[in-house]
């Protein structure tokens, strides 16, 4: 499926809050898809889609990393800002840990 199906895809479901269905898309999704479902899955703030944001959180990608964090911030969720806190602290990128930093501090 091409990104744009895929994204056109999580807005119906996020629509609909089917976090699992989103979570699934974003198994075979390249980063850029896996970003946009992250976004989604913030607007649903269920507890799997929690649980999957915080998974992300540990991404050896660094644009889904930053992603994850800020979609983690967007949820009044004191786990997902003390994940995004331990990411932050133990990440050794100078750039990305700036980038967590900033997301943290908004």
């Amino acid at each position: 499926m091409s990104d744009e199906k895929d994204e056109n895809k999580i807005a119906k479901l996020a629509e609909k809050k089917k976090t699992k269905a989103i979570m699934k898309i974003m198994e075979k999704a390249n980063s850029t898809v896996v970003i946009d479902a992250l976004g989604a899955l913030a607007q649903i703030s269920d507890e799997d889609a929690i649980n999957c944001i915080a998974s992300y959180l540990d991404s050896t990608d660094g644009l889904v990393k930053v992603a994850a964090a800020k979609a983690a911030m967007s949820i009044d969720s004191e786990y997902l800002k003390t994940q995004v806190r331990r990411v932050c602290n133990s990440e050794k990128d100078e750039n990305l840990h700036k980038q967590l930093l900033a997301t943290l501090n908004t």
